[in-house]
């Protein structure tokens, strides 16, 4: 599954990819937001399937992301 999100930059994101930190931003938000998805467990229940991984990616000049799940549909 595929979801693009857009308008996803707060002021100081936008801030730190204007000075040029944009792999430091893409390192640090990684991890926060792959954490933030596998704490809730309502996709597995939405979904009626088990996530099996997340990929996260940004443009940041287009102001948007997109998520991958790797999904395992339930029986």
């Amino acid at each position: 599954m595929v979801i693009v999100r857009e308008g996803i930059l707060v002021a100081i994101e936008k801030q730190l990819i204007s000075l040029g930190f944009d792999d430091t931003l893409r390192i640090s938000k990684r991890p926060l937001e792959k954490g933030i998805l596998r704490q809730n467990d309502d996709y597995d229940e939405i979904l009626n399937a088990d996530i099996l991984d997340i990929f996260v990616d940004w443009d940041f000049e287009k102001d948007n992301s997109i998520i991958t799940l790797i999904l395992k549909p339930k029986n």
